[in-house]
């Protein structure tokens, strides 16, 4: 299993899912490097645009943080509602006030009380497929098998496994009932986990290896492997849990088939966030032609039409030709001079052909009449796409948050537009909720299948 896994494809896809979310979740600064998902934007914006010359220029005005990173991050601030919901009550259970005493220390000692306001909310942010672990420090077993640990009871923790360790996990959908509301819902129960320690170690014959994890339902299993050979197992602990102590942090999938891919608040919105950065970005090339708008002149003869280059050509009708030859169509080369001047961007100068005469009466025309023409920045293209970046943004927010909730907004017009605003808002964040809550409940040992 470890050598072949059996989900490594749905795995690389939520590699790649979250490279794409992360190009609008996490803010980036430095513009000499590009990250994998700002190029492979790139790369979707040259074949959108067809053209070296406006891709070029496009590229050169796609600058990080992108305009994207704003509004995601307003997105995600609403869902921090979830942590402060009022009267909001917890309490544990013990036989003794020493052991409730004896815990509520632990849970300070491990950080749970702020663990999912900020490991959490970020995972759900930037990499909602991640994987959650419960693990125990290192433990040691005695000459007669007993294991040996510093404190008096077992001291587990919990953590987010990256995505980029993991080798292979298996989920199988569970349907559970909630005893308080008698609502049934569903979770993925983890069969297996297996994953990579963090870097390679080298051992004194100099051979490296990595470590490899193997968590199931019976134990905990730790792996050598050179890469040459079968791993070798150096770890058997039986953890008597009867259930994996992994999950994925998530549970509501990306789509009915899905076993490990997730679907987070923006997941649906991706395609139109990927739209509305490329507007933005084109609307700052639009704003380029107010402070350097374009020149149209009268053509002067190419340079190049009255001098040979170096290899004999002359410019005719914008292409190199050899003197008393003509170049076979679609292998000829075109005039560098001409061609500079034919492309056209903000501050550029175009050439046209001046008129031979004056309205027929075959008079010379006076070229010094008009000789500068200024093509002012197009205010129609301007303000169409200033609109359409404008629905793209609200059309993206209220399908990650819902409808505005905000009293004072002047599209809510009656108190029933202001109260279906809170209920569309509120759904979302329940469901959200729900999520963390069936997460928090692996890590405490809830059995989900019979919690109430």
């Amino acid at each position: 299993m470890i050598k072949a896994p059996k989900n490594q494809k749905e795995i690389q896809k939520a590699k790649d899912k979250r490279i794409r979310h992360k190009l609008h979740t996490e803010a980036e600064t430095d513009v000499n490097t590009l990250s994998t998902g700002a190029s492979n934007f790139l790369g979707w914006v040259a074949g959108v645009l067809q053209n070296s010359g406006t891709f070029a220029r496009f590229s050169q005005l796609f600058r990080p943080p992108y305009a994207t990173n704003e509004l995601v991050e307003g997105i995600f601030t609403s869902f921090e509602k979830i942590f402060e919901s009022r009267n909001s009550f917890e309490k544990f259970e013990f036989t003794s006030p020493e052991l409730e005493q004896d815990f509520a220390e632990y849970r300070k000692q491990i950080g749970d009380f702020n663990f999912w306001e900020t490991q959490g909310l970020e995972t759900f942010k930037n990499s909602i497929d991640n994987i959650l672990v419960v693990d125990l420090p290192r433990l040691d077993l005695g000459e007669d098998g007993e294991v040996i640990q510093e404190s008096e009871r077992p001291e587990p923790y919990y953590y987010f496994l990256d995505i980029d360790r993991l080798i292979d996990i298996d989920n199988d959908k569970v349907v559970a009932k909630d005893g308080s509301q008698g609502v049934e819902f569903y979770f993925f129960k983890t069969e297996y986990i297996i994953f990579r320690g963090l870097g390679k170690v080298k051992k004194a014959d100099g051979r490296e290896y990595e470590t490899i994890y193997v968590f199931d339902d019976l134990a905990y299993r730790v792996y050598e492997h050179d890469g040459s050979s079968s791993p070798t197992l150096v770890t058997f602990f039986p953890h008597g849990l009867t259930y994996c102590p992994a999950r994925s942090f998530w549970t509501t999938p990306l789509n009915s088939d899905s076993r490990i891919l997730k679907r987070g608040p923006i997941t649906n919105s991706l395609s139109d966030l990927d739209w509305l950065l490329f507007f933005q970005v084109s609307e700052r090339y639009l704003q380029l032609y107010a402070p350097f708008p374009i020149y149209a002149m009268y053509r002067n003869k190419c340079a190049n039409a009255e001098k040979k280059d170096s290899q004999g050509r002359k410019c005719v009708n914008g292409y190199l030709e050899l003197e008393g030859s003509r170049s076979i169509e679609g292998h000829r080369t075109e005039c560098p001079k001409c061609k500079e001047s034919g492309r056209v961007g903000p501050g550029h100068v175009i050439f046209i052909d001046p008129p031979k005469e004056v309205g027929g009466t075959g008079a010379d025309p006076d070229l010094m009449a008009n000789p500068i023409k200024i093509i002012p920045a197009e205010t129609t293209s301007l303000n169409y796409i200033k609109e359409r970046i404008a629905e793209l943004k609200e059309e993206i927010r209220v399908a990650c948050v819902g409808r505005s909730i905000d009293t004072n907004d002047a599209a809510a017009k009656n108190e029933i537009q202001v109260e279906s605003g809170f209920e569309s808002s509120e759904a979302i964040l329940i469901k959200a909720k729900r999520n963390f809550e069936i997460a928090r409940a692996c890590v405490t040992g809830i059995n989900l299948s019979t919690a109430s």
